[in-house]
């Protein structure tokens, strides 16, 4: 997508206080899935704390964010089901493109 329109790649990294229950497995797959974004281009950037579409929401006003893609997984994960990050999302400007990205 970075390229087709010609844009910046931008992974954001929320860093949020149930960070620290998480298992090691699952701690290495996200310093994977950043390297990878690294590798691919990605600036990385990272945002504290526990609200988390009220922190891609002011990362997207203050970088001037034109387009989201989200991962959302096919099955229910314990602290992203509760805060229903999607539909959060829809308080952006209507100009920002969100596309979700299913994954298992």
């Amino acid at each position: 997508m970075t390229a087709a329109f010609h844009g910046h790649f931008t992974a954001l990294f929320m860093e949020i206080p149930e960070a620290r229950e998480l298992t090691q497995r699952i701690k290495t797959e996200l310093r994977e899935n950043l390297r990878l974004a690294e590798q691919m281009g990605a600036q990385i950037a990272t945002m504290y704390g526990d609200d988390i579409p009220g922190q891609i929401t002011e990362y997207v006003k203050t970088s001037l964010v034109s387009k989201i893609v989200l991962g959302s997984p096919t099955y229910k994960k314990r602290g992203l089901a509760k805060s229903n990050v999607k539909n959060k999302l829809t308080i952006l400007p209507p100009n920002i493109e969100i596309y979700i990205i299913p994954y298992t």
